[in-house]
Protein backbone atom coordinates (compact mmCIF):
# COMPACT_ATOMS: atom_id res chain seq x y z
CA UNK A 1 0.00 0.00 0.00
CA UNK A 2 1.46 3.35 -1.04
CA UNK A 3 0.66 6.48 0.95
CA UNK A 4 -1.32 9.16 -0.85
CA UNK A 5 0.67 11.64 -2.89
CA UNK A 6 2.33 14.24 -0.73
CA UNK A 7 2.29 12.13 2.42
CA UNK A 8 5.69 11.09 3.71
CA UNK A 9 6.85 7.62 4.59
CA UNK A 10 8.50 7.50 7.98
CA UNK A 11 10.14 5.13 10.40
CA UNK A 12 10.49 5.22 14.18
CA UNK A 13 13.61 3.65 15.61
CA UNK A 14 13.67 2.79 19.28
CA UNK A 15 16.77 1.11 20.63
CA UNK A 16 17.14 -0.18 24.16
CA UNK A 17 20.33 0.79 25.97
CA UNK A 18 21.62 2.98 23.14
CA UNK A 19 24.01 5.66 24.33
CA UNK A 20 24.51 9.04 22.69
CA UNK A 21 27.88 8.19 21.11
CA UNK A 22 27.02 4.61 20.16
CA UNK A 23 26.22 5.61 16.57
CA UNK A 24 28.75 6.97 14.09
CA UNK A 25 26.65 10.04 13.30
CA UNK A 26 26.94 11.09 16.96
CA UNK A 27 30.67 10.44 17.30
CA UNK A 28 30.84 6.67 17.67
CA UNK A 29 33.73 4.82 16.09
CA UNK A 30 33.09 4.08 12.42
CA UNK A 31 31.80 1.84 10.91
CA UNK A 32 29.47 1.11 13.80
CA UNK A 33 26.22 2.14 12.13
CA UNK A 34 26.78 2.96 8.42
CA UNK A 35 23.12 2.71 7.37
CA UNK A 36 21.84 4.87 10.23
CA UNK A 37 24.72 7.31 9.64
CA UNK A 38 23.68 7.63 5.98
CA UNK A 39 20.04 8.19 7.00
CA UNK A 40 21.17 10.94 9.38
CA UNK A 41 23.34 12.56 6.69
CA UNK A 42 20.44 12.55 4.20
CA UNK A 43 17.68 13.51 6.60
CA UNK A 44 17.34 14.87 10.08
CA UNK A 45 19.78 14.44 12.95
CA UNK A 46 18.32 14.99 16.40
CA UNK A 47 20.78 16.29 18.98
CA UNK A 48 18.52 16.56 22.04
CA UNK A 49 16.12 13.93 23.30
CA UNK A 50 14.65 12.81 26.57
CA UNK A 51 13.61 9.32 27.54
CA UNK A 52 10.54 9.14 29.71
CA UNK A 53 11.79 6.00 31.44
CA UNK A 54 15.13 4.28 32.01
CA UNK A 55 13.73 0.86 31.03
CA UNK A 56 12.15 -0.50 27.86
CA UNK A 57 8.48 -1.43 28.43
CA UNK A 58 7.36 1.89 29.94
CA UNK A 59 9.12 3.74 27.12
CA UNK A 60 7.31 1.55 24.59
CA UNK A 61 3.93 2.18 26.29
CA UNK A 62 4.50 5.94 26.02
CA UNK A 63 5.74 5.89 22.42
CA UNK A 64 2.88 3.68 21.26
CA UNK A 65 0.10 5.63 22.99
CA UNK A 66 1.39 9.17 23.43
CA UNK A 67 0.39 8.94 27.10
CA UNK A 68 2.24 9.03 30.38
CA UNK A 69 3.18 5.37 30.54
CA UNK A 70 2.21 4.68 34.14
CA UNK A 71 -1.47 5.33 33.36
CA UNK A 72 -1.50 1.96 31.59
CA UNK A 73 -1.31 -1.44 33.32
CA UNK A 74 1.94 -3.13 32.53
CA UNK A 75 4.26 -0.13 32.41
CA UNK A 76 4.82 -0.08 36.18
CA UNK A 77 5.36 -3.84 36.31
CA UNK A 78 8.64 -3.68 34.40
CA UNK A 79 10.16 -6.06 33.65
CA UNK A 80 7.28 -7.87 31.98
CA UNK A 81 8.70 -11.35 32.46
CA UNK A 82 7.21 -14.70 31.50
CA UNK A 83 5.45 -14.87 34.88
CA UNK A 84 2.86 -12.51 33.35
CA UNK A 85 2.05 -14.85 30.43
CA UNK A 86 -1.69 -15.34 30.25
CA UNK A 87 -2.48 -12.12 32.14
CA UNK A 88 -5.39 -10.24 30.56
CA UNK A 89 -4.60 -7.09 32.56
CA UNK A 90 -0.86 -6.43 32.22
CA UNK A 91 -0.26 -5.19 28.71
CA UNK A 92 -1.30 -2.68 26.09
CA UNK A 93 -5.05 -3.20 25.74
CA UNK A 94 -6.02 -3.78 22.08
CA UNK A 95 -8.89 -1.26 22.27
CA UNK A 96 -6.53 1.54 23.40
CA UNK A 97 -5.65 3.91 20.54
CA UNK A 98 -2.04 3.61 19.44
CA UNK A 99 0.17 5.43 16.97
CA UNK A 100 0.09 2.46 14.57
CA UNK A 101 -3.71 2.06 14.85
CA UNK A 102 -4.21 5.76 14.07
CA UNK A 103 -1.74 5.65 11.18
CA UNK A 104 -3.37 2.50 9.84
CA UNK A 105 -6.74 4.24 10.01
CA UNK A 106 -5.25 7.09 7.96
CA UNK A 107 -4.21 4.68 5.21
CA UNK A 108 -0.63 3.92 6.16
CA UNK A 109 0.81 0.41 6.14
CA UNK A 110 2.18 -0.42 9.60
CA UNK A 111 4.86 -2.90 10.63
CA UNK A 112 6.88 -3.63 13.75
CA UNK A 113 10.31 -5.19 13.47
CA UNK A 114 11.96 -6.03 16.78
CA UNK A 115 10.74 -6.39 20.32
CA UNK A 116 7.08 -5.94 21.30
CA UNK A 117 7.38 -6.28 25.12
CA UNK A 118 3.93 -4.81 25.84
CA UNK A 119 2.13 -7.90 27.07
CA UNK A 120 1.85 -11.53 26.04
CA UNK A 121 -0.43 -13.42 23.68
CA UNK A 122 -3.21 -14.31 23.51
CA UNK A 123 -4.50 -11.04 25.01
CA UNK A 124 -1.90 -8.64 23.66
CA UNK A 125 0.30 -8.28 20.62
CA UNK A 126 1.34 -6.00 17.80
CA UNK A 127 -1.29 -7.33 15.38
CA UNK A 128 -3.97 -6.47 17.99
CA UNK A 129 -2.67 -2.90 18.45
CA UNK A 130 -2.62 -1.54 14.92
CA UNK A 131 0.31 -3.24 13.25
CA UNK A 132 -0.35 -5.16 10.06
CA UNK A 133 3.00 -6.97 10.07
CA UNK A 134 5.25 -8.17 12.88
CA UNK A 135 8.70 -9.71 12.82
CA UNK A 136 10.34 -10.02 16.23
CA UNK A 137 9.99 -11.22 19.78
CA UNK A 138 7.00 -10.78 22.10
CA UNK A 139 9.07 -10.33 25.27
CA UNK A 140 12.37 -8.91 26.38
CA UNK A 141 15.71 -10.32 27.31
CA UNK A 142 16.46 -12.12 24.07
CA UNK A 143 19.70 -12.48 22.19
CA UNK A 144 20.12 -12.60 18.45
CA UNK A 145 21.69 -15.84 17.26
CA UNK A 146 21.25 -17.83 14.03
CA UNK A 147 19.11 -20.43 15.80
CA UNK A 148 17.01 -17.89 17.70
CA UNK A 149 16.57 -15.68 14.64
CA UNK A 150 15.33 -18.66 12.58
CA UNK A 151 12.84 -19.57 15.33
CA UNK A 152 11.56 -15.99 15.58
CA UNK A 153 11.32 -15.70 11.79
CA UNK A 154 9.30 -18.92 11.58
CA UNK A 155 6.96 -17.90 14.41
CA UNK A 156 6.37 -14.39 13.04
CA UNK A 157 5.97 -15.53 9.45
CA UNK A 158 3.44 -18.15 10.54
CA UNK A 159 1.48 -15.56 12.56
CA UNK A 160 1.44 -13.15 9.61
CA UNK A 161 0.29 -15.89 7.20
CA UNK A 162 -2.51 -16.94 9.57
CA UNK A 163 -3.64 -13.34 9.93
CA UNK A 164 -3.63 -12.85 6.15
CA UNK A 165 -5.65 -16.02 5.59
CA UNK A 166 -8.24 -15.02 8.18
CA UNK A 167 -8.59 -11.55 6.61
CA UNK A 168 -9.47 -12.96 3.18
Amino acid sequence: MKPAAGRPNFIFIMADDLGYADLGCYGGRAPVSPHLDRMAAEGVLFTDAYANSPVCSPTRFALMTGRYQYRLRGAAEEPLTSKYRGSAELGLQPEHPTLPSLLRGAGYHTALVGKWHLGFAPHFGPLKSGYQEFFGAMGGGWTISPTRTAAVRTTCTTATRKRRRSAT
